[in-house]
């Protein structure tokens, strides 16, 4: 869109997964999402649900980066715009912070999370709880956005 040029991998076009190098704009200055899915896996033993927080530019293209079996159901329980990456980022990381010792072993979720996301993960028993979070962050930013 600012009609600079730069050599950029065809798979990163596709996905609008890139910024311009010359702007400087970066991924933490663009618009964000933060997401809460519920998501489960079948074994062989037994089914798993558990919570996946996280924010991304696209939740789809961030789903596909974690490897996760092609079986699995996803259920998207929470999606929030946010202005910036640095916004989304920010608000993301003080509830994995708030929540640090309710977090599912990243050892145990990294056999269904195979490339990246294990250490965001967190029990279906979070699932108010962060909820609770998510809508009052939400009503904040509509009051801002009203004023």
């Amino acid at each position: 869109d600012c009609g600079h040029e730069q050599e950029i991998h065809i798979d990163n076009v596709r996905s609008r997964y890139f910024e311009c190098r010359i702007c400087e704009e970066t991924a933490r200055d663009l618009p964000r999402k933060v997401y809460l899915l519920r998501i489960t896996v079948d074994t062989v033993i037994q089914s798993i649900t558990w919570l996946k927080l996280g924010y991304a530019k696209t939740v789809s293209t961030r789903i596909k980066q974690y490897g996760l079996p092609s079986d699995a159901i996803i259920e998207r329980l929470k999606v929030m715009d946010f202005e910036t990456g640095r916004q989304a980022h920010r608000f993301e990381a003080s509830l994995h912070s708030k929540y640090k010792r309710k977090r599912l072993p990243i050892k145990k979720m990294e056999e269904f999370l195979t490339k990246s996301g294990a250490n965001e993960c967190y029990p279906l028993e979070m699932l108010d709880t962060l909820m609770k979070d998510l809508e009052a962050k939400e009503k904040r930013m509509n009051k801002q956005q009203e004023k």
